[in-house]
């Protein structure tokens, strides 16, 4: 890949800040418009009124699915950029597993516990939460189980494929050629993680195209429209996330390095997590607002849910997410 590929790359960290704050804003259009609504498609729409339509056609600037399925690929990448800078070996995967560890669940415990209390749910009921046994209490945690089975599976198909990409895409394909066995289980997003690895595999000026990445972003948040959610529509937006991820990591646009887009690179984890508090909130500001137009009350949803999250997850990534990183002494901790 070119120089932006080398190392940390700010850029990527900004996709993903923006990405988390698609799943806060398509969470909120789902908190008001409901699931019906948002299980329909293109299909759907010679029966549906204007506005329902319209308001179906929201997750194209609040893409939640969509910004979810772009974690799974950015993780898959900037681990595999990991293991090739270091050449990672055998020896050092626990190491690898215990950063990942440090990595994902100080924050998915202490919000887990926020979460608990305000929902006064029992301790039984936090635990299971906490080690993503039973992810009910808060919903995102689902996407939370994927990427700890991600990060293992990765990690293995590192060490069977090294530097070769033709062992690398037969592990893709070998992954793709299970989903009809793998349904229902986290299995079914593990191709989202390798092919993030494989966008190593594409010489750099490839990427230089913005029309290659707007083909992918149409893919990414346009395919839930056309064809619905789950299923057939994870490949079509596995691709998406694929070109978007490997255009804007190579050749970003200016709009993912601004001092915005650090801020929410730097509090997306904590933020995803974290959100579902300020939506507690945002159930309230909308609760006997009936008489207010369902864009008003997505607004009000949003801005009341949002504004309660973003300093939370800052405080949370000050006073959790960096110690935690900090006391890793990993001979070969990777971030991500």
């Amino acid at each position: 890949m070119g120089d932006g590929m080398a190392g940390r790359n700010t850029a990527l960290d900004g996709l993903r800040g923006y990405a988390a704050l698609g799943v806060a804003l398509g969470h909120s259009v789902l908190a008001i418009t409901g699931l019906a609504l948002w299980g329909t498609s293109l299909a759907d729409f010679p029966h549906m009124g204007g506005a329902a339509i319209f308001y179906r056609m929201l997750s194209l600037v609040a893409p939640s699915d969509a910004a979810v399925m772009l974690f799974f690929v950015l993780s898959g990448h900037v681990l595999w950029q990991s293991f090739v800078r270091k050449n990672l070996g055998a020896p050092a995967v626990p190491d690898y597993l215990v950063s990942r560890v440090f990595r994902l669940f100080p924050l998915i415990l202490v919000t887990t516990v926020l979460i608990g209390l305000l929902k006064h749910a029992g301790l039984g009921a936090i635990l299971r939460a906490a080690v993503l046994w039973n992810v009910a209490l808060n919903g995102v945690l689902w996407s939370l189980q994927v990427e700890v089975i991600g990060s293992v599976v990765i990690v293995l198909v590192w060490l069977f494929a090294r530097q070769s990409g033709g062992r690398l895409l037969a592990a893709l394909a070998l992954s793709l050629l299970i989903l009809p066995l793998v349904r229902g289980t986290p299995l079914v997003f593990m191709p989202a993680f390798l092919l993030g690895a494989v966008i190593g595999l594409v010489p750099a000026r490839v990427w230089r195209g913005r029309w290659l990445f707007g083909v992918g972003l149409a893919l990414l948040v346009g395919t839930n429209i056309v064809i619905g959610h789950g299923g057939a529509t994870r490949l079509p937006e596995m691709t998406g996330a694929t070109l978007v991820v490997g255009c804007m990591g190579a050749f970003p646009i200016r709009a993912l390095q601004t001092r915005v887009s650090k801020f929410l690179g730097e509090i997306s984890y904590p933020f995803y997590l974290v959100h579902p508090v300020g939506m507690i909130f945002g159930f309230h500001a909308v609760a006997g607002l009936g008489g207010v137009p369902v864009l008003g009350r997505i607004l009000i949803f949003a801005a009341v849910s949002i504004a309660i999250a973003m300093p939370l997850a800052w405080a949370l990534h000050v006073a959790v997410e960096r110690p935690a990183m900090r006391r890793v002494k990993l001979r070969r901790a990777i971030h991500v």
